[in-house]
């Protein structure tokens, strides 16, 4: 057995699923086995639908540890299947059901982020018959999709109009969010390797896309994104973002990891624009290159995440 494993176990690892990241989730689910595997453990990768729940049979049938599910979109993590393997007491990776439904729903996120004095933009939730009273620039995208799918950058009331009556055809509501002009950062918090009871969170990684803005397109596709550790922020600001994101993670009820994505503003102040509770594990993603920079590889992240979970440590 490779040293890298507590204890060597029988993980399945769920991707695929029915959502418009499904491509993704299958590249991350490859990553993330082949990580496992190097970390010692026995692996098998499972795709699963609404409609198709081999992959509980198998966990029942193959004296099954944990499963490890790295599914992005409503379906797959935005509760539906975290209820799934609670119905069925299985051990998983990642946040509850109640704290999955509740980080995918960015109304409900940011509800939270006031109540708790959290910075993040001043926002409207909209149905097709409601009256923004946002001034452009805005931001609209839908409320429980992730990866920057479907969002809009309006800086017109035309081009919100425009994007509005597109949206509506998908979505039945819509966030419009103030635009604010800044820096693109993200918080990785995983548990702390020297002591998993606790969080720790991840170096701060900015991110300076060649589009606009850091889209579905130059996260997983494009190669000509810059992503730097070296950020400029003086040490006590760099503390004070880490301990934002931290504290999202926690009053959102998160477990075991997440990342927690800002924009920091030219007046100094770090809003909170949404937290992802499984976050993507590709060569592009985010939570694995930070949890390198930090020191630990990513077969190490995945172990820790696994030994974690399954021992209920956080």
């Amino acid at each position: 057995m490779n040293p890298l494993a507590d204890r060597q176990l029988n993980i399945i690892v769920l991707a695929g699923g029915p959502d418009a990241e499904r491509e993704v989730s299958l590249m991350s689910g490859e990553q993330v086995a082949a990580a496992l595997t190097t970390a010692g453990h026995n692996v098998q990768i499972h795709d699963i639908t609404p409609d198709d729940h081999s992959a509980i049979d198998a966990f029942h049938q193959t004296s099954c540890d944990l499963i490890f599910p790295i599914l992005h979109g409503k379906w797959g993590e935005g509760g539906e299947l975290q209820h799934l393997l609670e119905s069925h007491n299985i051990p998983f990776v990642g946040s509850t059901a109640l704290a999955s439904r509740i980080c995918m729903d960015k109304q409900q996120t940011k509800l939270i982020l006031q109540d708790q004095n959290i910075p993040t933009p001043t926002f409207q939730v909209l149905r097709e018959s409601d009256p923004s009273t946002l001034t452009v620039p805005v931001v609209v995208k839908p409320v429980d999709e992730g990866s920057s799918i479907d969002l809009f950058i309006c800086r017109t009331q035309h081009e919100l109009d425009e994007a509005r009556h597109l949206l509506h055809k998908k979505h039945t509501r819509l966030m419009v969010e103030q635009f604010i002009q800044g820096r693109e950062l993200t918080v990785g918090i995983i548990p702390s390797p020297q002591n998993p009871t606790q969080y720790q969170p991840l170096p701060i990684l900015e991110i300076k896309p060649a589009t606009e803005f850091y889209d579905y397109q130059a996260k997983y596709i494009r190669d000509d994104t810059v992503y730097t550790f070296d950020t400029g922020l003086t040490p006590q600001l760099s503390s004070e973002i880490q301990n934002l994101a931290q504290r999202a993670h926690l009053e959102l009820g998160a477990r075991h990891f997440s990342r927690v994505d800002f924009i920091f503003a030219g007046d100094g102040t770090p809003y909170i624009l949404e937290i992802n509770t499984i976050p993507g594990c590709t060569t592009h993603s985010l939570l694995p290159m930070a949890a390198n920079h930090f020191g630990l590889p990513f077969p190490q992240l995945t172990n820790l995440l696994a030994q974690t979970a399954l021992h209920q440590l956080v």
